[in-house]
């Protein structure tokens, strides 16, 4: 299963309560998705990757950009940025 495959497994899991996983879902993928499914959160649509900072009480939710001509475009826009 690609990056791409197991964050879409993960935001169907999340999101779609009578049908959390795709057909012909082996029970081992299935386990995987569940217990990874557990770090993230789903807001309108879009997952989020949650992580506890030290010191903290609260989580600081990372978005998980599934399309990659927008991970390209935020990549590039990042890169401009520092360089300027």
């Amino acid at each position: 299963m690609s990056c791409e495959e197991s964050y879409l497994a993960i935001r169907r899991y999340l999101s779609d309560e009578r049908e959390p996983y795709a057909p012909g879902t082996h029970g081992n993928t299935k386990r995987k998705i569940r217990k990874a499914a557990a770090c993230y959160v789903v807001r309108n649509g879009t997952l989020y990757y949650q992580r506890r900072q030290k010191g903290l009480d609260q989580f600081t939710e990372l978005e998980v950009v599934l399309q990659a001509d927008r991970r390209k475009e935020l990549l590039d826009e990042s890169h401009v940025a520092a360089g300027a």
